[in-house]
């Protein structure tokens, strides 16, 4: 009887532990580490519905790293709600956002492509060229101004920010 009861309690504890371990993992697509974790050695666990919906969390950590995994699949899913957080008061999180649209096409994020060529987050610059080219079919390459006199000149009478929210450091 003991040696039955012994092997009922490493069955439980064996349930228990698996049970733990998929509600963290049910769990990690709301949290900051889950995401990473799971964009990196389990993508197929991350569905980009729930990276939609974590567009709408109050944890810029989770907005910022659910939109650059959006951005990594290329998934248009989120970009209505990314175009929202363009008007983010967070330097980072208009950043990935303006980062994720332009790497799905939308329209939408070229003066803020434009504007990002200025941001502290120098690393993003390729990407961001590379969108910002696609959609615009121009070619200034990492030329602030010259892309800004383009703005200006295509969309007359429209005034946009171009010096706000361009992180602790901005580029000249």
């Amino acid at each position: 009887m003991p040696q039955a009861f012994t092997r009922m309690k490493t069955r439980l504890l064996t349930l228990s532990v698996l049970a733990l371990g998929v509600a963290g993992i049910l769990a990690a697509p709301r949290t900051v580490n889950g995401i990473c974790m799971l964009h990196h050695h389990w993508p197929w666990l991350l569905p980009a519905s729930q990276l939609a919906r974590n567009l709408e969390s109050t944890d810029t950590n989770v907005v910022r790293e659910s939109l650059g995994v959006l951005r990594d699949y290329k998934n248009p899913i989120g970009a209505d709600r990314a175009v929202r957080l363009l008007a983010s008061p967070d330097d980072y999180v208009w950043l990935n956002a303006v980062l994720y649209l332009g790497a799905v096409g939308r329209a939408e994020a070229v003066p803020y492509l434009i504007k990002s060529l200025r941001h502290t987050a120098w690393r993003a610059e390729a990407d961001n060229l590379s969108a910002l080219q696609r959609i615009t079919s121009q070619s200034f390459g990492t030329d602030f101004q010259a892309w800004r006199g383009w703005w200006v000149a295509a969309h007359p009478g429209t005034a946009f920010d171009f010096d706000s929210k361009l992180g602790p450091n901005p580029r000249r």
